[in-house]
């Protein structure tokens, strides 16, 4: 039986908290990380993942600084947006 969407974002979810805490990235307390942290928690490049916000195919961006970087994201959104990119290839 196949997992719900939102089960599989959970589990995303989890999996992206677990890489910061293992990586000592840190996290805002709504969870919010930086543009450079999010990249890398993607798999991309720092100016991959802005080309991307540029374009507005990634993830939502906040423009609330965090750490010293002026963009941000929270890692739900990281999560669902890795979700709903399930199958494409």
């Amino acid at each position: 039986m196949k997992p719900w969407p939102d089960e599989r974002i959970g589990a995303t979810l989890r999996a992206l908290e677990a890489a910061c805490r293992e990586n000592k990235i840190f996290m805002s307390g709504d969870q919010r990380v930086s543009e450079s942290d999010a990249a890398y928690l993607l798999g991309l490049s720092g100016g991959g993942l802005k080309n991307l916000r540029h374009e507005g195919a990634a993830p939502v961006a906040y423009r609330m600084p965090i750490n010293g970087a002026r963009v941000s994201y929270r890692l739900m959104d990281l999560a669902a947006w890795i979700e709903s990119r399930r199958g494409e290839c």
